[in-house]
């Protein structure tokens, strides 16, 4: 694991884990597919990314989830329901998958699922084919940190939820993966390099809203100024392009008012 992920070691067990296996019966989804997300970026345009509900979209306990590499759809949104309170009852076994990047940025937004005194009641696991990532978690609060760049460019996500009854007070996960690249292959024009983990994600997901790179700074504080800026950039061009196409418009509409005046004379 890289230096910059903070994950408590003592919560991840080296063992082996039963890795789902693709059945021919379920087909790879793709981002683009997938239900838009409906959060509104500061300047009114919608977030980039796409957002999967799992209790909702999960077929049959087993599905997969492939990320592009089209930029704006490298990276996803997993809420345990669009629903609440979520049902119980319920278990999803979700492979997230991103062949053409380096590894996946996981990032923590809301961690709040089902427990009583004692242990989870509701819990989420992360495994790859060979170890368990990250041991079965119902709060956020057992997290050491809520990012981690992930070297595996392909996991396991599991989530079950058990028989006890719904409660409000529980409002599931948030959770986001996104698609990077090393730094050695960070190309400045779209790929946009995170402060604290050291790895490029798409430029399209800078000021969009939300944090893909978990420290923050992808979502600086000045991101309504810089849209602001880029505003005030492109306004002076915009009004040079209105007046210069009024000003053809105008000189058109005379030279063809002229041309139809003159009437030319020949000799019989």
């Amino acid at each position: 694991m890289p230096a910059t992920q903070r994950f408590d070691r003592r919560r991840w067990p080296r063992r082996r884990d039963d890795f789902p296996k693709r059945d021919e019966q379920h087909h790879w989804i793709t981002a683009p597919q997938s239900q838009y997300l409906s959060f509104a970026k500061r300047n009114g345009l919608t977030s980039i990314g796409s957002v999967y509900h799992l209790l909702e979209q999960c077929r049959n306990g087993l599905d997969f989830l492939e990320l592009s590499n089209s930029r704006a759809n490298s990276a996803v949104l997993l809420t345990l329901s669009q629903n609440l309170p979520y049902r119980g009852h319920s278990r999803c076994t979700l492979i997230i998958s991103a062949p053409w990047a380096d590894g996946l940025l996981f990032v923590v937004r809301m961690l709040n699922m089902r427990w009583d005194a004692t242990r989870c009641l509701d819990y989420m696991k992360l495994s790859d084919n060979e170890r368990v990532l990250l041991a079965p978690l119902c709060t956020a609060r057992a997290i050491g940190s809520r990012f981690v760049a992930m070297r595996e460019n392909q996991i396991t996500l599991e989530v079950v939820t058990s028989n006890s009854p719904p409660s409000a007070n529980y409002t599931g996960l948030n959770i986001l993966f996104t698609g990077y690249v090393s730094r050695s292959r960070c190309s400045p024009n779209t790929m946009f390099l995170c402060l604290e983990s050291k790895v490029c994600i798409s430029k399209e997901f800078f000021c969009d809203g939300i944090d893909h790179c978990g420290d923050g700074s992808d979502e600086p504080d000045d991101c309504e100024s810089i849209d602001q800026h880029t505003w005030i950039e492109w306004a002076p061009i915009l009004c040079w392009i209105s007046v210069y196409s009024l000003f053809s418009g105008v000189l058109f509409k005379v030279y063809s008012k002229k041309k139809r005046s003159v009437m030319v004379v020949r000799d019989p």
